[in-house]
């Protein structure tokens, strides 16, 4: 009889019929086995309680038991009927009979309609893939199987209401389920080609919850629809693989600095945005903006982050009711709002959404099932503000001029030195001088410089500058009062054109090799004075001028200052002028043409990027898709002119967002040089964040001495170690640590960075990410060559009709000479090689290393592009950080390989 049923099930494998039939058999055999055990034994609850052991012995085993009677069937099915009383247990033999009649009828007539219809369509098979869903070449999603909420997959059907034939293999319920089950309905989906927290979404009716996908892509989501409901509709959103960038947000829900965000994520930035952040008792409540979308825009990481800028997770989500009436999402953090500084969240919109039709509800019910797939499209960048330029004022842009040659005269001088002593009110009152305020505003700041009584002792800062032609150094002394603990730290930095040195307070030292880096930790604030113009000293190569010399980025003869009403500052009528591309306001005297008074503002709020920009297409004459696009095209394309003009067109569109930041009130001039004038005094006032409010402070800085041509020596030695003290040196791709004596060669320097880069190589995940952003260019066009040539007058173009190889080397790089035969025979046979070497080096001592390797193609000494933000260094536009680094630019000019030398030569190449 069981030959027979299994032969009759593989001829008609197709017919939704024979399964039903044959599971229904199937299940009467077991009931009528367990009814023979249980009159035997004359104890139903004993053998009830067998077949749980049987159970659980077999969970328990990693090997199935063949023909284990406890195996088949429904557990909980064939316990409660085995305990249930014997009328509701009745029927078990007449089911049989009767399954087998309908087995035979159905048989019969499947025989019949086959044979009159032989040719008609055969049915998929039952174990085809068409419940498999390709979302993308890399994305799939399959869902496997409908069950009873937390029941195995002998209970389970296909989602068209199929039985299966096979019990297909899903993970089971985890020990943290609830131990009553919860009547409903759950759905089990398998996911290939995810990328890491790439996880979906999911909406459909009585959603109740679900688990990220598991290490091998499987998913299983609860739900509870209405007992009326025979079949659904389940809609899965796959969200992109990369997130977008960071975004911090102030207490009270602002951007606190423009991030470039990418046209694929504008419409989730639009909606996705913060409304407010409250205090609820110990907790901070971060709540979202409200939007009505149909379905959820994209998935959110978000952070606090508190003074000591340590990263705290959510602890929760809530539903929180505004005074407005209006419900919002928002996320509960267990602090206190006053130990929060600031939010960060990034997002990545759901790219895609996949639909599951007509899944039925119920075992046996075959429905219409359907599956789809919608791809979320890339917004247009939409319709923006133009530019609200006004038209030029040239009295105010002169007399903006003028202050600026003012405040640059200083950086004439070819030696200098200026010493000044700062106090502040920051470490006193926690309130500030005025009490804590709500709002950023001009009033605030003029009534907090009037507060000039407060206690100097609690913070002092002497700072001096000094330069002689090539050679500069700075010595910085803070001394301040910190909730009661005194400290005292000191540091100095210099550079000679050639090395640089930085001792911090713990007597460390840092060794550079460009002033920059020298100064990285250091800000030309001998005063406010000096730090407001645009200095361009001699000792500072031209074009590599640090941004803490810039007061704006924007130059001053594209300020567009305008007229404001004159007004009294410092006790002078003074002429007020205002420019919004360089983000200040003066007031200048009307008597002295002296500069009395500056406000600066800081721009926060939501932005439109330069690529979203109208301007930006107009003068493109397209839009960009990404922002490596229009960075490719804003870098090589524009003139300087162009990039400034862009600029300017971003800060008009947003100049509600500027706020007063600094007002700052200049004193007491006195001429310092022949010509050259400085104020001796000057007093500011500031706000800070404290929590939701704002803290005013005052600070004064007194000049206490400037000096034309002094001595440096005594200044520079305090910057250099001495026999003993230890060293990290900062020149190479990587950094090596060793002990200082002015006697070791430069040679020995160069083994140990070898010995550093060596181990780097060899740590496979540590090279992953170093070559990370490099790795990222592959595909794109390659950047154009720029820098300094070594042995041709012409820097060959990377978009010539044959592949390039760029080989990026240095002088003090061991490896880097291993790879030269090889490239010096690739040059031979035809190929294009440019050696590019790594900026910070001198050309002769290059041309020294040329000759002494043998090196017989181009060399090119590479330019530098400092990174921003995190962003890596680039060196002629590529972000190498090892040595010897290689990248390949195929004939159509776009990257095709990057690596070693034996990584871009592999044979498929």
């Amino acid at each position: 009889m069981n030959f027979f049923q299994l032969a009759m099930e593989t001829v008609f494998f197709y017919h939704p019929a024979v399964w039903w039939v044959s599971h229904r058999m199937r299940t009467e055999r077991e009931e009528c086995c367990d009814e023979i055990a249980a009159n035997m034994t004359g104890d139903r609850i004993g053998y009830a309680k067998l077949l749980v052991w049987l159970e659980e012995t077999r969970q328990q085993s990693s090997k199935q038991t063949l023909a284990m009677s406890a195996d088949g069937g429904s557990l909980l099915g064939r316990v409660r009927r085995l305990v249930s009383t014997p009328a509701e247990a009745s029927g078990t033999g007449s089911g049989v009979i009767v399954a087998w009649v309908i087995f035979v009828l159905t048989i019969g007539s499947v025989l019949a309609i086959n044979a009159a219809s032989s040719l008609a369509q055969q049915p998929v098979a039952p174990d085809d893939d068409r419940l498999a869903v390709q979302v993308v070449d890399d994305i799939s999603v399959k869902m496997i199987a409908v069950l009873p909420q937390q029941a195995t997959a002998e209970e389970a059907w296909r989602p068209n209401g199929e039985l299966f034939e096979e019990l297909p293999y899903f993970p089971k319920v985890t020990d943290d389920s609830p131990a009553k089950p919860i009547p409903g309905i759950d759905y089990v989906f398998k996911f290939e080609g995810l990328a890491v927290h790439q996880n979906p979404t999911y909406a459909t009716e009585g959603l109740k919850g679900w688990r990220h996908p598991s290490d091998d892509g499987f998913v299983r989501i609860e739900t509870q629809p209405s007992t009326e409901s025979t079949s659904t509709t389940i809609e899965v959103g796959i969200p992109d693989k990369e997130w977008g960038p960071w975004v911090s947000v102030s207490i009270d829900g602002e951007i606190i600095a423009p991030v470039t965000v990418p046209p694929r994520l504008q419409n989730a930035h639009r909606i996705k945005r913060v409304h407010d952040a409250l205090a609820r008792g110990d907790r901070t409540l971060l709540i979202w903006a409200y939007n009505r979308v149909e379905r959820p825009i994209a998935t959110f990481d978000l952070v606090a982050v508190d003074k000591d800028g340590k990263r705290l997770q959510t602890y929760g989500r809530t539903l929180w009711e505004g005074e407005d009436g209006v419900t919002r999402s928002a996320e509960v953090f267990d602090h206190p709002i006053d130990q929060i500084d600031h939010f960060e969240y990034r997002l990545r919109p759901y790219r895609y959404w996949v639909t599951f039709d007509n899944v039925s509800l119920k075992p046996g019910q075959q429905t219409n099932f359907k599956t789809s797939v919608e791809t979320v499209p890339f917004p247009p960048a939409g319709d923006l503000v133009a530019s609200l330029s006004p038209p030029a004022d040239p009295k105010s842009q002169s007399l903006g001029e003028q202050v600026h040659r003012q405040l640059t005269e200083i950086s004439k001088l070819n030696s200098a030195l200026i010493s000044t002593q700062s106090f502040t009110s920051d470490y006193g009152d926690p309130k500030g001088l005025i009490g804590l305020k709500n709002e950023r505003s001009l009033d605030h700041l003029r009534e907090t410089l009037s507060k000039r009584d407060f206690d100097k002792s609690l913070s002092t800062a002497n700072h001096t500058w000094a330069w002689n032609n090539n050679e500069v150094v700075s010595t910085e002394r803070h001394k301040y009062v910190y909730e009661g603990e005194p400290y005292d730290q000191t540091s100095e930095h210099t550079w000679n054109g050639k090395r640089g040195w930085w001792r911090d307070s713990n007597g460390s030292f840092g060794r550079y090799r460009t002033f920059a880096d020298a100064f990285a930790n250091h800000y030309f604030k001998p005063s406010q004075f000096l730090h407001l113009g645009d200095h361009r000293f001699a000792w500072v190569e031209r074009g590599k001028e640090p941004s803490f010399f810039l007061s704006s980025t924007i130059p001053v003869q594209y300020a567009n200052y305008q007229s404001l009403p004159a007004e009294d500052f410092g006790g002078e009528r003074c002429h007020v002028i205002r420019s919004i591309p360089r983000e200040e306001q003066f007031w200048i005297s009307q008597k002295t043409g002296r500069l009395r008074g500056c406000l600066k503002f800081i721009s926060q709020g939501r932005f439109t990027w330069l690529h979203e920009m109208e301007s930006t297409r107009k003068l493109a004459g397209r839009s960009f898709d990404s922002r490596e696009e229009f960075g490719q095209w804003f870098d090589e394309a524009l003139t300087d002119e162009q990039r400034y003009r862009l600029h300017c067109e971003f800060l008009y569109l947003h100049q509600a967002n500027q706020h007063p930041k600094d007002l700052i009130e200049f004193s007491d001039y006195r001429e310092v040089a022949s010509g050259i004038e400085m104020p001796m005094t000057e007093w500011w006032s500031s706000w800070m964040h404290e929590g939701r409010q704002y803290k005013y402070n005052i600070n004064q800085t007194v000049v206490r001495e400037v000096k034309v041509a002094p001595d440096l020596q005594p200044l520079v030695d305090k910057a250099l170690p001495k026999k003993g003290d230890a060293v990290n040196d900062w020149r190479f791709a990587t950094f090596v640590k060793y002990v200082f004596d002015p006697e070791m060669a430069e040679s020995e320097i160069h083994a140990m960075v070898d010995k550093a880069m060596q181990e780097q190589a060899s740590n496979k995940e540590q090279l992953d990410r170093i070559l990370k952003p490099l790795k990222e260019m592959v595909g794109k066009p390659a950047a154009k060559l720029d820098g300094q040539w070594i042995t041709v007058e012409k820097l060959p173009d990377s978009r010539q009709e044959k592949p390039m190889l760029f080989h990026f080397w240095a002088t003090w790089c061991g490896p880097c000479k291993n790879d030269i035969p090889m490239l010096n025979k690739m040059q031979e046979n035809g190929w294009a090689i440019v050696g590019v070497h790594a900026p910070g080096s001198e050309t002769d001592e290059i041309k020294m290393a040329i000759d002494d390797s043998g090196i017989e193609y181009p060399v090119l000494l590479g330019s530098e592009t400092e990174g921003v933000g995190s962003q890596s260094d680039k060196i002629t536009g590529y972000p190498v950080n090892m040595f010897p680094c290689c990248v390949l630019v195929d004939k159509d000019g776009k990257v095709q390989a990057v690596g070693s030398l034996r990584d871009v030569l592999k044979p498929d190449r």
